[in-house]
C-alpha cells in the first residue's frame, strides 16, 4: 500500500460524515435570528450523534385540561400583531397573552440554549467511544556546513508526512456511566424547561386575571355611578314635588361624587394592570399598539361570571380526591422530575468517576513518511508504521483520584437533598393549590348568590325611593351593599380562574 492510501481513506471517511449527517430543521427564535459565522466552516455538520433535543416550545405541551397551548411558531405569534396601517390591534385574550408572554420571555430562551448545552455536553461523552484521527504535513530543509575546503556544504528539502489514529477500545464502564449521566443532565434540562414554561403562563395567567378584576371592577363601579346618578335625578324630582329637602339632595350629589371617586379609583388600578400585562406581553412600546398618549390599545376578553360558575361546578369531583391527586403529581410535576434526573446523573458521574482509577486498553496507529515531527531528516525517503496496544494502570497519584470519588458522593448526598427539599416543596404548594381551589369554587357560588340578593334589593327599594316610600339613607345603604357584593363577585371569579389554571398545570 502506498503512503497516499491512508490519507486517501481518510478523506473518505470525512466525506462520508459530512454526507450522512445532515443538520436537522429547526424553528429559529424570533427574537434571535441564526447569523452566519466566519468559523462556521469549520465545524459544518451540526449534530452527527443526534444528540441535541429539538428546541421548539411547541414539543412541551400544557396539560390538555388547561384549555391553553405554548406556540408552535413565534414568528406567526409577532406577525399576528402587526396591524395594517388603520386597523385596530385585535383584543388580547388568554391564549395570545401565553403566546406572546412565552415567546418574549428571556428567561425560556436562556433555559433552551441549557438544554443545547446539555445535548452538546452528551455529544462529548459519546465522542469519547470514537476514534481520533489527525495528520500533519510539513515542508523541512535541512542544511549542514563543514569546515574546510574540501568539504561541500549538505542541503537536504524534504516533505514530512504523518497520521495517527487512536481508539479507546476497553474500560471499566467510565465511558458508559459518562454517557448515562450527561443523558440524565439533559432530561434535567428539559424538565427545568418544561417547569419554566409553566412558570411563564401561570405568571402572565395572574397578570391577565388582574387585569380582567380591574377592568371588571370599572364596569361595575360604572354602573354604580348610574345608580347614583338615577338616585339624584330622582331626588331633584322630589324636590321640585317638595317632598325632599336640601339634605336629601346634598347626600345624593355626595354619593354621585363617592362614586366617581371609587371610580377613578378602579380605573387608575386597571391601567396599572393593563401597563404590567402589556409589558409582560411585549406590547409596550409597540408599533400600533399604543394610542397617542401611550397608552396600550388592547383590551381583555370578557366572560360571563355565570358560565364559569357552571363550568367549574362541572368539575368540582374531579379534583375531590386529594391523595390520589398528590400521588399523580409526583411523578409528573416537572421540578419533581428534573430533582430525579439530577440525581440519577449524579449517581452515574459517581461510577464513571470511579472509573477513572480502573485500567484501561488502548490502540494506535501511527505512519510517519520521511522521518517523524522534530527528528533530523535523512538523505534517503523513508515510510515508517507503527502499531500498538497500551494497557494502562494506575497505581499511586498521591490520592486525587480518592478525593475525586468523595467529592462525586459528596455531588450525589447533595442532589439526593435537593431532591427531598423538591418533594416538599412541591406537595405544600400542591396542598395549598388544592385547598386554594376549593375554597375559590365555594366563595364564588356565595359571591354569585350574593350580587343576585343585592341586586334584587337594590332594584326593589329603588321602586320605594322613587315611590316615596324609602328614604335616602336606605337607599345609599342598598348601593353600597350592591357595590361591595358585586365586587366580591368579579374578585372570586378572577381567583376562582387563577386557582383553577394553577391546579391544572401542576396536574
Amino acid at each position: 500500500m502506498s503512503a497516499k492510501q491512508p490519507l486517501r481513506g481518510v478523506a473518505v471517511l470525512v466525506a462520508w460524515a459530512l454526507a450522512s449527517a445532515v443538520p436537522p430543521a429547526r424553528a429559529q427564535d424570533a427574537q434571535q435570528p441564526a447569523a452566519p459565522r466566519p468559523a462556521d466552516w469549520l465545524y459544518p455538520v451540526q449534530d452527527p450523534l443526534h444528540v441535541f433535543p429539538p428546541p421548539v416550545i411547541a414539543d412541551l405541551p400544557l396539560p390538555a385540561d388547561a384549555g391553553i397551548a405554548v406556540p408552535d411558531d413565534c414568528k406567526h405569534v409577532e406577525a399576528a400583531w402587526l396591524p395594517a396601517p388603520g386597523e385596530q390591534v385585535p383584543e388580547l385574550g388568554l391564549q395570545e397573552a401565553i403566546d406572546r408572554a412565552v415567546c418574549h420571555n428571556p428567561e425560556l430562551r436562556q433555559n433552551r440554549a441549557m438544554v443545547q448545552g446539555a445535548g452538546a455536553a452528551l455529544g462529548q461523552a459519546k465522542a469519547a467511544y470514537w476514534p481520533t484521527v489527525s495528520g500533519s504535513i510539513s515542508r523541512i530543509e535541512q542544511a549542514q556546513s563543514y569546515d574546510g575546503p574540501s568539504l561541500n556544504d549538505d542541503r537536504i528539502y524534504a516533505t514530512s508526512k504523518n497520521i495517527a489514529v487512536g481508539w479507546r477500545v476497553f474500560d471499566f464502564g467510565q465511558r458508559e456511566h459518562k454517557v448515562l449521566s450527561q443523558g440524565s443532565l439533559v432530561q434535567a434540562s428539559l424538565a427545568s424547561l418544561k417547569a419554566a414554561v409553566r412558570k411563564v403562563v401561570m405568571d402572565v395567567a395572574q397578570q391577565y386575571f388582574a387585569m380582567q378584576n380591574a377592568a371588571s371592577l370599572v364596569v361595575a363601579r360604572s354602573r354604580n355611578l348610574q345608580l347614583a346618578e338615577r338616585m339624584l335625578q330622582s331626588t331633584l324630582n322630589r324636590q321640585a314635588k317638595g317632598q325632599a329637602d336640601q339634605s336629601e339632595v346634598l347626600q345624593a350629589k355626595s354619593a354621585v361624587a363617592r362614586s366617581n371617586y371609587e371610580l377613578s379609583i378602579s380605573q387608575g388600578d386597571a391601567d396599572k394592570a393593563r401597563a404590567l400585562l402589556a409589558y409582560t406581553t411585549g406590547l409596550a412600546g409597540m408599533a400600533g399598539a399604543t394610542s397617542q398618549k401611550g397608552e396600550p390599545r388592547f383590551t381583555v376578553a370578557s366572560s360571563e361570571a355565570d358560565t364559569i360558575l357552571n363550568e367549574a361546578g362541572d368539575q368540582r369531583e374531579r379534583w375531590a380526591g386529594t391523595d390520589a391527586w398528590l400521588v399523580a403529581m409526583q411523578d409528573s410535576h416537572p421540578t419533581i422530575v428534573a430533582a430525579l434526573a439530577q440525581v440519577d446523573a449524579a449517581r452515574h458521574n459517581l461510577e464513571s468517576v470511579r472509573g477513572e482509577g480502573l485500567p484501561s486498553i488502548d490502540a494506535s496507529w501511527n505512519q510517519y513518511e520521511n522521518g517523524r515531527p522534530n527528528q533530523t531528516l535523512s538523505a534517503q525517503s523513508s515510510l515508517e508504521r507503527t502499531a500498538s496496544v497500551t494497557l494502562r494502570v494506575p497505581f499511586f497519584d498521591g490520592f486525587a483520584q480518592t478525593y475525586k470519588v468523595r467529592a462525586a458522593q459528596a455531588q450525589l448526598a447533595q442532589k439526593e437533598a435537593e431532591l427531598s427539599g423538591a418533594r416538599a416543596q412541591v406537595m405544600k404548594d400542591a396542598l395549598f393549590m388544592h385547598t386554594e381551589a376549593k375554597a375559590a369554587l365555594s366563595n364564588l357560588k356565595a359571591a354569585q348568590q350574593l350580587a343576585s340578593t343585592a341586586q334584587l334589593a337594590t332594584e326593589s327599594l329603588q321602586r320605594k325611593y322613587d315611590q316615596g316610600a324609602a328614604d335616602l339613607v336606605q337607599m345609599s345603604q342598598s348601593m353600597s351593599a350592591l357595590t361591595q357584593a358585586r365586587s366580591e363577585l368579579v374578585k372570586c371569579w378572577t381567583e376562582w380562574q387563577a386557582a383553577r389554571l394553577k391546579l391544572v398545570l401542576n396536574h
